[in-house]
């Protein structure tokens, strides 16, 4: 997956192809994470994994 301008985006080897060509500059950031995710996602599923159910989740609270 790639994420940029289009010109970036056309020397990308991707399977798929995110444009931000008429995306507000604001909201760029969040749909170049888009690749990152997936990765993330990946990379979960190959070590085997679970990615929706992380091994060690921590509960923080603080009281004042």
């Amino acid at each position: 997956m790639a994420a940029g301008p289009r010109a970036r985006v056309d020397e990308a080897s991707a399977g798929f192809v995110l444009s931000m060509e008429g995306v507000a500059e604001e909201l760029q950031p969040i749909l170049e994470i888009l690749p990152l995710q997936l990765l993330a996602y990946e990379v979960a599923i190959a070590r085997g994994q679970n990615p929706d159910h992380p091994r060690a989740p921590a509960k923080v609270t603080e009281t004042h």
